[in-house]
């Protein structure tokens, strides 16, 4: 079956061309690249992104909280403080803002016309404005419910949060 997903995917810009030639295909694009997401990627690729973004995020909110002077402990994805432990979670990895952010500016990249030097940058740029961001939402829930007491840990708190987080990211 996702053999046959990706064919019947790779055959659709090439059918649009075939029956409405360039200026449909270049109408139809947008939309297709939308359709992308609904792809997982093959062999586990999405689990090992999602590793990485759990390592990548504690490490750099650990880097901001040595420089903000708070004592902690970065253990795997774990950040331990003296009064509470923070796991970065596989949802909090921002691999759900990666793969929204890569889709958006890809649509983007598309829609206003874009040449592909100057989407593949807009591209590489959201990868690491994602990682940037999601290190500043581990920072700010680590320092905003220690210090502030907060409910940012999870719940309605926590959903603000991220999506402040990945309105900054996308802006």
């Amino acid at each position: 079956p996702y053999a046959a997903a990706v064919a019947t995917l790779c055959f659709v810009p090439v059918a649009v061309y075939e029956f409405g030639g360039g200026r449909l295909l270049r109408s139809v694009l947008p939309l297709w690249a939308v359709s992308l997401i609904a792809f997982p990627p093959p062999s586990g690729l999405d689990q090992r992104v999602i590793a990485k973004l759990q390592r990548t995020a504690t490490s750099y909110a650990s880097g901001g909280l040595d420089l903000a002077g708070i004592p902690h402990l970065a253990d795997g994805v774990v950040i331990r403080l003296p009064e509470a432990e923070f796991f970065v979670d596989e949802a909090c990895s921002g691999v759900h803002s990666l793969f929204a952010s890569l889709a958006f500016a890809g649509v983007f990249s598309v829609a206003v016309g874009h040449g592909l030097p100057r989407a593949i940058v807009l591209l590489a740029s959201a990868v690491a404005w994602v990682i940037v961001g999601n290190a500043a939402r581990v920072f700010a829930v680590v320092v905003l419910s220690t210090r502030y007491g907060l409910p940012v840990v999870d719940g309605l708190g926590h959903e603000i949060l991220g999506a402040v987080v990945f309105a900054a990211v996308i802006g």
